[in-house]
Protein backbone atom coordinates (compact mmCIF):
# COMPACT_ATOMS: atom_id res chain seq x y z
CA UNK A 1 0.00 0.00 0.00
CA UNK A 2 1.31 3.75 -0.98
CA UNK A 3 2.66 5.95 1.35
CA UNK A 4 -0.59 7.72 3.05
CA UNK A 5 -3.12 5.69 1.99
CA UNK A 6 -5.56 3.74 4.64
CA UNK A 7 -7.06 0.63 4.60
CA UNK A 8 -9.91 2.32 6.40
CA UNK A 9 -11.61 5.34 7.32
CA UNK A 10 -14.70 6.51 8.36
CA UNK A 11 -17.99 7.68 6.35
CA UNK A 12 -17.76 11.13 7.11
CA UNK A 13 -13.92 11.66 5.53
CA UNK A 14 -14.40 8.79 2.50
CA UNK A 15 -16.29 8.76 0.02
CA UNK A 16 -16.18 6.00 -3.40
CA UNK A 17 -16.96 7.99 -6.54
CA UNK A 18 -17.87 5.60 -10.04
CA UNK A 19 -15.72 6.71 -12.80
CA UNK A 20 -13.94 4.81 -15.68
CA UNK A 21 -10.35 3.98 -16.00
CA UNK A 22 -8.96 4.36 -19.11
CA UNK A 23 -6.58 1.72 -18.94
CA UNK A 24 -8.54 -1.33 -17.87
CA UNK A 25 -11.27 -0.05 -19.87
CA UNK A 26 -14.89 -1.19 -18.69
CA UNK A 27 -18.22 0.41 -18.63
CA UNK A 28 -18.26 4.03 -17.35
CA UNK A 29 -18.83 3.84 -13.79
CA UNK A 30 -17.23 0.52 -13.76
CA UNK A 31 -14.13 1.33 -11.34
CA UNK A 32 -14.25 3.38 -8.27
CA UNK A 33 -12.22 6.50 -7.24
CA UNK A 34 -11.63 6.46 -3.46
CA UNK A 35 -11.58 10.41 -2.08
CA UNK A 36 -10.14 10.54 1.37
CA UNK A 37 -9.80 13.30 3.80
CA UNK A 38 -7.11 13.11 6.40
CA UNK A 39 -6.58 14.64 9.64
CA UNK A 40 -4.47 17.10 8.51
CA UNK A 41 -6.11 18.17 5.79
CA UNK A 42 -4.65 16.43 2.41
CA UNK A 43 -7.17 14.68 0.48
CA UNK A 44 -5.86 11.31 -1.31
CA UNK A 45 -7.53 10.23 -4.46
CA UNK A 46 -7.03 6.09 -4.12
CA UNK A 47 -8.30 4.74 -8.31
CA UNK A 48 -8.79 1.29 -8.03
CA UNK A 49 -9.47 1.06 -3.80
CA UNK A 50 -5.98 -0.58 -3.74
CA UNK A 51 -3.81 1.92 -1.87
CA UNK A 52 -0.87 1.15 -4.51
CA UNK A 53 -1.09 4.23 -6.64
CA UNK A 54 -2.98 7.47 -4.60
CA UNK A 55 -2.65 11.17 -5.38
CA UNK A 56 -2.13 13.41 -2.56
CA UNK A 57 -3.17 16.44 -2.51
CA UNK A 58 -2.42 19.29 0.11
CA UNK A 59 -5.06 22.02 1.04
CA UNK A 60 -3.48 24.52 -2.37
CA UNK A 61 -3.32 21.97 -4.56
CA UNK A 62 -7.07 20.77 -3.89
CA UNK A 63 -8.31 24.42 -3.98
CA UNK A 64 -6.75 24.72 -7.46
CA UNK A 65 -8.52 21.24 -8.61
CA UNK A 66 -11.48 22.16 -6.66
CA UNK A 67 -11.38 25.80 -8.92
CA UNK A 68 -10.61 24.06 -12.01
CA UNK A 69 -13.57 21.66 -11.90
CA UNK A 70 -16.32 24.08 -10.97
CA UNK A 71 -14.78 26.44 -13.83
CA UNK A 72 -15.51 23.61 -16.20
CA UNK A 73 -18.56 22.71 -14.66
CA UNK A 74 -20.18 25.90 -15.09
CA UNK A 75 -19.28 26.39 -18.06
CA UNK A 76 -20.48 22.94 -19.32
CA UNK A 77 -23.83 23.45 -17.71
CA UNK A 78 -24.44 26.56 -18.99
CA UNK A 79 -24.15 25.39 -22.73
CA UNK A 80 -26.41 22.90 -21.53
CA UNK A 81 -28.69 24.80 -20.46
CA UNK A 82 -28.60 27.19 -23.84
CA UNK A 83 -26.62 30.23 -22.01
CA UNK A 84 -23.69 31.85 -23.69
CA UNK A 85 -20.38 31.22 -21.40
CA UNK A 86 -18.12 34.55 -21.03
CA UNK A 87 -16.17 33.70 -23.83
CA UNK A 88 -18.98 32.38 -26.45
CA UNK A 89 -21.51 35.16 -27.00
CA UNK A 90 -24.88 34.54 -28.06
CA UNK A 91 -25.44 34.42 -31.57
CA UNK A 92 -28.02 37.03 -33.15
CA UNK A 93 -31.41 36.21 -34.16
Amino acid sequence: MAEGATASASRENRRAIPVTCAVHRGPRGFANLVVERKDNGDILLDPHVTGECVIILDEAAAMALFDVLGAWLRRASTRRAGWASPRTPLAAG
